[in-house]
């Protein structure tokens, strides 16, 4: 019987060994790809070619899931995705500035063109009077036809001279 107990020990003993070799078999190869890959992916990223290292990382997160690689390539992932967030938010405060500024220039410009449009109407308005005020005082020429009217009216028209009779 203690050999039986033995036995069942050994054999349980060789199969969880045989187990752990044939998953250190299998992994290891998987854990030297997934390692390459991602060092692939810290140069690209090094590089300035951040969608191709996404684009490795996310390969790697898939391919060899239970892997120490696939852990830190999941760290890498949400560090660009921080690191572009906060990229993005730096963006958005500078447009928003901008568009601030954008803002009071236009402001600026409106009370320009309204104080211009002002001036536009008062000068259209007082060319218009200019222009009434012209069209009621006469005319040079007309002034002279009028005097010369006024002048022969004035004088007596020439009678023919009366002979007299004596």
């Amino acid at each position: 019987m203690l050999a039986r107990v033995v036995r069942v020990v050994i054999a349980v003993l060789l199969v969880a060994l045989g187990g752990g070799v044939t998953y250190l078999a299998l992994s290891i190869p998987n854990d030297l790809q997934a390692e390459k890959v991602l060092k692939q992916a810290k140069a690209d990223v090094e590089a300035g070619q951040r969608g191709r290292a996404r684009e490795s990382l996310q390969r790697v997160v898939q391919q060899y899931p239970r892997t120490d690689a696939a852990a830190a390539a999941l760290h890498m992932l949400f560090r660009m995705a921080e690191q572009d967030q906060a990229q993005l938010e730096k963006e958005l405060i500078a447009l928003k500035r901008q568009r601030e500024g954008d803002r009071k220039k236009l402001d600026s410009l409106q009370r320009q063109l309204s104080a211009t449009a002002d001036k536009t109407s008062k000068a259209i308005e007082d060319a218009e009077a200019a222009r009434k005020l012209a069209a009621a005082r006469p005319t040079p020429v007309q002034r002279k036809a009028a005097v010369q009217k006024a002048s022969s009216r004035k004088t007596p028209a020439k009678r023919p001279a009366r002979r007299e009779r004596r």
